[in-house]
């Protein structure tokens, strides 16, 4: 437990996890292991972190006082940025996070899609919906017998098979 709080004063001081392992002779799955036996740990370790993330804050802020040369000062400000983005999105991230099953969203949705219908429009023209398109993730489907397109019909002669989602995403390499 000694070591994993060390590990912890090391990180509030800016160290990454890792760095901060090494410099206690303790391995990161040993390190994590004792966040988890240990809540009081694990919060005292988010709170490290989050002090990190400060200090990174700063010094993006200030790289003028830590980088004198103008290009090694934009290589480790993106890198800062980079960190930053992923360890708080919500806090530092360069776009807007929007969460689509949030009930906000879901008000401003149906609000743009009042305002447009009250758009004059010139005769003949249309304005789109605004329309909601979350991912939603399906089972696997049953991939086409060769020489069926998806559903089952059968293709004519010469004609290329169509891949069903689930055979894109796997040609893609993503399944």
């Amino acid at each position: 437990m000694a070591k994993a709080v060390s590990v912890i004063h090391q990180v509030a001081a800016g160290l990454t996890v890792s760095e901060a392992c090494k410099k206690t002779y303790i391995s990161v799955a040993q390190y994590r292991s004792a966040l988890k036996k240990e809540p009081m740990l694990q919060a005292m370790n988010d709170e490290a972190i989050q002090v990190r993330n400060e200090i990174l804050n700063d010094m993006l802020i200030n790289i003028d006082l830590h980088q004198s040369e103008a290009k090694m000062a934009a290589v480790i400000s993106k890198n800062i940025q980079w960190v930053l983005e992923r360890n708080e999105p919500e806090k530092f991230a360069a776009r807007n996070v929007v969460d689509p099953n949030n009930e906000a969203t879901k008000l401003l949705a149906e609000a743009l899609n009042k305002a447009i219908e009250r758009v004059p429009l010139q005769p003949g023209s249309t304005l789109p919906k605004f329309t909601d398109v979350t991912f939603e993730m399906v089972g696997k489907e049953t991939p086409p017998v060769s020489g069926e397109v998806a559903g089952g019909a059968s293709l004519g002669e010469g004609a290329a098979p169509i891949l069903t989602p689930y055979e894109q995403l796997k040609a893609a390499g993503f399944v």
